[in-house]
């Protein structure tokens, strides 16, 4: 049945993230992935990982190899291969990534160019989660649970309800938590990192361009204004303090700081502190 066959795969690496793979090549598989890998540029070619069954799937930041890498292989289903890749890629490279091909149990290989729906809805189930909204486990489907954590959310934060999570959406749900590294910085710890030493040599990381870390306060003051009163509007009710959607202004009073934030909604004016740490001081004065 061709349900039963499975699909060896071998990867080889090389130093700068040349990549190369070799699907159900037998006993040489390592030399022709090996090739493969030298042929892509990379003149120290290694086997970093040989997977015997399962899916496997290759994820890298804009399909940038030379930035961040993860494979991971050996996993029960396609989407659980992605979302293993995906998240080892973003929390290690503190960006994002996507992936760009998957192989299947029985060799078939599959090409992607666009994030498509597992990533954004698994983003926003996280943000969703740990801003305290029940989702259940995030697994990247759009199920019931996921469905009714939503329309609270949009409820909460005067948005009309839809029934699935745009890229827009997403974004949404991470800026109502505290931004994209407070985001990378749980799903590193609590997600990625009890996973690494269960997965074994089922997962390889590598990201020597990694980014640094970007605290949220940073990562507002790479906003334009209308985007910079929508996402403080967000995090402020995320946060259980009323703030109409967008806020009349946001700014930060002092030239380079970027801790300290000043924010007018229609319900009261807040002084917001963005600590490195992903908490935040909020002062609230009433009108």
């Amino acid at each position: 049945m061709p349900g039963t066959v499975r699909a060896e795969i071998t990867f080889a690496i090389d130093n700068d993230l040349s990549l190369g793979f070799c699907v159900n090549c037998g006993a040489y598989g390592w030399e022709q992935a090996v090739q493969f890998c030298k042929d892509a540029g990379g003149p120290a070619c290694q086997i970093p990982l040989t997977c015997p069954r399962g899916w496997a799937a290759i994820a890298s930041s804009s399909n940038d190899w030379s930035e961040a890498l993860a494979i991971s292989c050996g996993m029960s289903s396609e989407a659980g291969a992605r979302l293993a890749s995906i998240t080892a890629c973003m929390t290690r490279l503190n960006g994002y990534c996507t992936t760009t091909q998957t192989v299947s149990p029985n060799g078939k290989i599959t090409k992607f160019t666009e994030p498509g729906p597992l990533f954004t809805t698994y983003i926003a189930q996280a943000a969703l989660g740990l801003s305290g909204y029940d989702v259940g486990t995030p697994d990247g489907e759009m199920g019931p649970k996921t469905r009714a954590a939503l329309h609270a959310f949009q409820d909460d934060i005067g948005l009309a309800k839809t029934d699935d999570i745009s890229p827009e959406t997403a974004w949404r749900t991470i800026m109502a938590f505290g931004g994209r590294q407070k985001l990378w910085d749980i799903i590193a710890t609590e997600v990625v990192a009890p996973n690494v030493e269960a997965f074994g040599n089922q997962l390889y990381i590598s990201a020597p361009k990694a980014k640094p870390p970007e605290p949220f306060g940073a990562e507002l003051a790479g906003y334009e204004d209308d985007v910079r009163r929508n996402a403080l509007a967000l995090y402020l009710r995320g946060h259980d303090h009323p703030c109409s959607i967008p806020a009349i202004r946001a700014t930060a009073p002092f030239e380079n700081d970027t801790v300290y934030w000043n924010v007018d909604c229609k319900e009261a004016e807040y002084d917001l502190f963005l600590q490195p740490d992903g908490s935040s001081v909020i002062n609230a004065t009433s009108k």
